[in-house]
């Protein structure tokens, strides 16, 4: 059977539990067909609450609980969209999956709840963020109206270095403990070049290459050519 197929016979059922609820009952056969309520709780064979199913607040939730008592499981709906939440042993929410405002995003989490994994999607741009042991962001892999670039970050979370490819080619940006561009590298359509800039953001040197051959400029901190090969 095909996913098609499920969504098919998926649609049929909750069709007829609508028709059947919206009916009104001929006899206590039918009256007893459909149970209403505001919560359900099930018990487990030592009268544990396992299984809590409630209606608030313009949402639902279905929490799933492990033998200690600890919450393991939550599947949630609210206004803002749904939600899925899965917990450890200790309770500590290692994953989440939520829908916001027309956006899904995953979560991971580590062993004492710092985020680890993030990935995000929208209309026009994806992401993928991973974090150091302390929660740091380390690396951001993403998509921008089809253009993807990486950015990699020291331990304070500071842009270190830059990788994209946009529609006139290849780029990489090298960055001090600062955040502030110290080398960038493209590659163009007339040929690839190099560009070193001082502690100002001031380009003093560049090489390059071009149709009419190759270069190396240095400069001063005024943009003037100090020196030149060839």
């Amino acid at each position: 059977m095909t996913v098609e197929d499920r969504l098919s016979n998926l649609e049929r059922e909750v069709a007829a539990i609508r028709r059947t609820a919206a009916a009104p009952t001929q006899g206590q056969d039918d009256a007893q067909s459909i149970v209403r309520a505001r919560a359900f709780v099930v018990d487990d064979e030592d009268g544990t609450a396992r299984a809590v199913l409630t209606a608030h607040g313009g949402g639902a939730s279905l929490v799933l609980v492990d033998e200690t008592g600890g919450i393991r499981v939550m599947l949630s709906i609210a206004p803002g969209g749904p939600s899925l939440t899965l917990c450890d042993a200790n309770g500590t929410t290692r994953v989440s999956l939520e829908v916001v405002n027309s956006e899904p995003r995953i979560a991971l989490a580590g062993a004492l709840g710092q985020p680890v994994c993030l990935l995000t999607a929208a209309d026009d741009r994806w992401g993928l963020h991973l974090s150091d042991s302390l929660g740091g962001l380390s690396v951001c892999l993403g998509v921008v109206k089809d253009q993807p670039s990486l950015v990699l970050y020291d331990n304070p979370n500071r842009a270190r270095a830059w990788l994209a490819v946009h529609d006139d080619g290849p780029k990489l940006v090298l960055a001090d403990e600062k955040s502030r561009v110290s080398a960038a590298m493209s590659v163009m359509a007339d040929g690839p070049r190099l560009a070193m800039l001082d502690a100002t953001g001031k380009v003093r040197a560049t090489l390059g290459v071009i149709k009419e051959g190759s270069g190396l400029f240095l400069l001063d901190e005024n943009g003037n050519v100090l020196s030149s090969m060839p």
